[in-house]
């Protein structure tokens, strides 16, 4: 919503539910009866405030009473999301970086989101843009859209979009149109996390705050580990199980790290109320922010443990609930554990102790070619290790798991692969 304040009524028809009201909102919940409703507002919104915390507390004091007086709506399925803006207003003025707004709603849907939705199987979420502003709706719909790719990986995501007629006083009923209606495809984080992990960047900090901020505020977040990030989101594009579960991330800390960026961002809000507001955000929110929050919502979707030695019975179960919608990664990972199934069966003396895939096949250990780890879902012969424990089938009687000594090297191959990717679909 833009500002709703001063918004009339008028007739809204979606499909045949006809509702007057100030919003297109009312006959949308009506007819379409979602399990929660996320309204969207900028922070510009706010009319007086002496801190942040004072500021988003006033717009969202306005917000409820609008939806309460005017929409008449009970407010036990429906959450306020106050998010940041830009311009110069007649209530103040407001500055900062624009791309701060899809950051931040990127993040703060992704919670709200995944905890709705993280035992269902099948999930629809609807963006109604009759009501949006300036840069909202299609920084909304790029964080929306992004969502919906990651949710998919593991679930049925639909995601439906919604425009009124234009507004116009000659117009008695305004028509709600479908202006997208589409099953989403798995469309995994295809960008890393870069080399000096940076979440938030400065705008206007002095040289001894940027040092603060740095190795101060921002000290906790530096013990996530890049390249293991890095690697389980190279995972999920290149169609590497054995990755997935070796650097399976830990989901709290990453929210953890989420959550305190999101407080020190607004720790370095200025606010000054002299008449007219004046904010100032000192600092921004990052390519890096953004590639965790992808991360997290992957990882918290997925659902699953670390684990570093698994069977060939768990591989293929992981293939099935991650990788079964992209027919090219299925019938690849297929393909590779299959080959260590046959053979393993056809060995008469089957391996008692972690032994290289390389030495088993009879050849001599080389190094590990980026290309090959790719090419074979990270299952390349000279980078893991396999193991006979008997069991009631093959499949669970075969474990796999990667040579110790080339963890690292391993990490890079799997990050390779998306630099190779994102390179690819950048270009295209």
């Amino acid at each position: 919503m833009g500002k709703p304040f001063r918004w009339g009524k008028t007739k809204y028809r979606f499909d045949e539910e006809v509702q007057e009201s100030n919003s297109s909102l009312p006959v949308l919940i009506r007819k379409l009866n979602p399990s929660k409703t996320i309204i969207i507002v900028l922070d510009t919104l706010a009319e007086t405030g002496g801190s942040y915390e004072e500021l988003v507390k006033n717009v969202e004091a306005l917000c409820w009473n609008f939806i309460k007086d005017k929409l008449k709506l009970n407010n036990s399925s429906i959450d306020i999301l106050v998010s940041p803006g830009v311009g110069i207003f007649p209530n103040g003025v407001f500055k900062g970086r624009m791309e701060d707004y899809y950051s931040y709603v990127l993040f703060k849907l992704s919670s709200l989101l995944v905890e709705n939705v993280e035992n269902e199987k099948d999930v629809t979420i609807h963006l109604d843009l009759t009501h949006g502003v300036n840069f909202m709706p299609v920084l909304t719909y790029r964080a929306l859209s992004e969502i919906a790719g990651i949710l998919a990986i593991s679930k049925s995501v639909n995601f439906n979009v919604y425009n009124s007629d234009p507004y116009s006083e000659e117009a008695k009923e305004l028509s709600i149109n479908i202006v997208e209606k589409t099953l989403v495809k798995p469309n995994p984080c295809r960008d890393l996390l870069s080399l000096n992990i940076r979440f938030l960047e400065p705008i206007d900090l002095t040289r001894d705050e940027r040092k603060e901020l740095y190795r101060n505020r921002l000290k906790n977040c530096r013990e996530l580990s890049r390249e293991e990030i890095n690697a389980f989101l190279s995972s999920l594009v290149n169609g590497l199980p054995l990755i997935l579960c070796t650097f399976y991330p830990d989901v709290s800390n990453l929210e953890r790290c989420l959550r305190e960026c999101e407080e020190i961002y607004k720790d370095y809000i200025r606010v000054e109320n002299k008449g007219k507001l004046f904010v100032r955000r000192r600092i921004c929110y990052s390519k890096d922010f953004v590639v965790l929050t992808k991360a997290y919502l992957s990882a918290k979707i997925i659902n699953m443990q670390k684990c570093t030695e698994v069977s060939l019975k768990q591989l293929h179960e992981i293939r099935e609930k991650v990788f079964s919608k992209d027919k090219k990664l299925d019938v690849l990972i297929s393909h590779e554990l299959h080959t260590i199934e046959s053979k393993i069966k056809n060995l008469s003396n089957k391996p008692s102790e972690w032994t290289l895939f390389t030495n088993i096949l009879g050849e001599e250990e080389g190094e590990i070619d980026p290309r090959n780890f790719i090419a074979h879902a990270g299952l390349e012969r000279n980078a893991i290790e396999i193991i006979y424990r008997c069991r009631d089938s093959l499949k669970e009687a075969v474990k796999v798991r990667y040579k110790q000594e080339k963890l690292e090297k391993i990490k890079k191959c799997a990050s390779k692969g998306l630099e190779t990717e994102m390179t690819s679909h950048e270009q295209n």
